[in-house]
């Protein structure tokens, strides 16, 4: 807005020498130095250069949540502040949204964008990491026919469930086998599934075989399937 005083009314303004008006207004589209006249009606000019910066654009910041394994539940929650009127966000530069909120994300980097009613922007990025997968262990408890497998797991997400040898997923972690067996076994977390090779040594205890007269004639290990004669 132009403020003058002197001079031969009626004044009359321009930005750039050619084109006058009554009004002591302008709008401008972009920040920089004009040349403001003011004019009389004896047609004497003064001409005073006037810079104009930019008004202060909206700023932001922005926080995220993991993306569950092959889910794609990952959170942005953007947080903007200053600028023009009412603020838009955007995740991709195109399509603006006046919630700061983006949900069912893949993870990956992202470039989240403010917007204000002056169309000021500002940008930022931030990555959507992935929730760790599970990992899994095995242990063997020895029994007096076979073995029992306990499963660990750390890291993924609870509810946890277990597979062995493609059979149908269980919520108890401990599995019987046989000696000698090998054995294929999966955590089930989610959506994902850790499978892991296991060998089963087995803790195998003899049964003996005595005669009904006291002798003892035969000893029999049924688990490991030998059967020897003992000797006179």
């Amino acid at each position: 807005m132009a403020v003058a005083t002197g001079g031969i009314a009626p004044l009359q303004y321009s930005l750039n020498g050619t084109v006058f008006q009554a009004s002591t207004s302008f709008t401008l589209v972009a920040a920089g130095t004009y040349p403001l006249t003011v004019r009389d009606a004896n047609q004497c000019m003064r001409t005073l250069n006037v810079t104009v910066a930019n008004q202060a654009g909206p700023n932001i910041s922005t926080s995220s949540t993991l993306s569950s394994c092959f889910a794609n539940d990952g959170t942005i929650t953007a947080t903007g502040a200053g600028g023009t009127g009412a603020l838009q966000y955007s995740k991709n530069g195109v399509t603006y949204q006046s919630s700061p909120v983006f949900t069912n994300l893949a993870p990956g980097p992202y470039t989240i964008t403010v917007k204000d009613t002056k169309n000021c922007l500002n940008t930022t990025n931030i990555i959507v990491g992935r929730v760790p997968g599970p990992i899994i262990s095995v242990t063997s408890s020895p029994s007096i026919c076979g073995d029992t497998i306990i499963v660990g797991q750390t890291g993924g997400m609870s509810v946890y469930q277990y597979n062995i040898n493609n059979d149908p997923y269980q919520n108890s972690n401990e599995f019987p086998c046989k000696p000698g067996e090998h054995i294929w076994f999966a955590l089930l977390m989610q959506m994902v599934a850790k499978t892991r090779d296991y060998y089963s040594s087995g803790n195998s205890l003899p049964i003996d075989l005595i005669s009904f007269s006291g002798e003892a004639l035969y000893n029999h290990n049924l688990l490991q399937g030998y059967s020897n004669r003992n000797q006179q």
